[in-house]
């Protein structure tokens, strides 16, 4: 569609030039597609490794956070039993 309307507009000029332009648009736009297309691919491999590192730091703040919640929970079971044999 796009090339169609670019050629009517460069049909006023000769056709041997009308064809190296076309020739020119045509790798224009297949160099355009392949860039896109390697662009996304990149990006794509960027963001599924940096949701895997994002998913692994989570899961390892979850063990640090665990931990500290038990030991937390330890302490203030052991002050409550002491309180409750201190009175």
């Amino acid at each position: 569609m796009a090339q169609q309307l670019l050629m009517n507009l460069f049909s006023k000029c000769s056709p041997p030039n009308r064809r190296e332009r076309t020739a020119v648009m045509d790798a224009f736009f297949v160099g355009l597609v392949f860039g896109v297309a390697f662009g996304m691919l990149v990006v794509g491999f960027l963001a599924v490794g940096s949701y895997q590192r994002g998913f692994s730091q989570a899961l390892e703040r979850r063990r640090e956070w665990r931990g500290e919640l038990v030991a937390r929970q330890v302490v203030a079971r052991r002050a409550l039993e002491q309180l409750r044999k201190a009175s």
